[in-house]
């Protein structure tokens, strides 16, 4: 056998998750949300963000220790029109919520690095791309398993190494 192909699961040391939102939204991983237009997954999502950068609690009714940072990533509405509207509506405190530019970041994809450099400078607890297909590369295709293991291969590790959710909204 080839050494260091294998390792036994018995060299392994189980840990526990983590979770911003028990049982639905993993910290250190990729949570999909996916949904057909017009089901309510970005208003779910501006709730959300409300609760975590309130201090608040979870559509369960669980609360949260306290106030946390979102990165909140959207190419289909205006940012003036109408996310920061969504965001104040739902009682969001927009001092905790950011997003990169695309007027100045042009060009931005899922496994670009200005994404891992916003996370490391704003450390938020919670990033959401919505919707991933704005962010796709031309040259990735999600329905080929090898590209699409890669391109959430950068955003999984940015998400274990800097401690935070990240949810993906994806329509059809």
């Amino acid at each position: 056998m080839q050494e260091g192909l294998l390792t036994l699961y018995s060299e392994v040391e189980a840990s526990p998750i983590h979770w911003l939102w028990y049982p639905y939204i993993a910290i250190g991983k990729i949570t999909l949300l996916q949904g057909d237009p017009g089901d309510g997954k970005s208003t779910m999502m501006m709730n959300l963000i409300a609760e975590i950068t309130t201090g608040g609690a979870f559509p369960d009714g669980k609360p949260l220790e306290q106030p946390q940072r979102v990165i909140y990533q959207c190419s289909e509405d205006g940012v003036a029109d109408t996310i920061k509207p969504r965001l104040e509506e739902q009682g969001a405190d927009c001092s905790k919520v950011a997003f990169i530019n695309e007027e100045v970041n042009s060009g931005l994809t899922l496994d670009d690095e200005r994404i891992r450099d916003a996370i490391v400078a704003f450390r938020p607890r919670l990033v959401v791309i919505d919707p991933i297909q704005a962010y796709l590369a031309s040259d990735s295709d999600l329905q080929i398993s090898g590209k699409a293991r890669r391109l959430m291969q950068h955003l999984g590790m940015w998400a274990t190494a800097y401690e935070c959710a990240i949810v993906l909204n994806r329509a059809p």
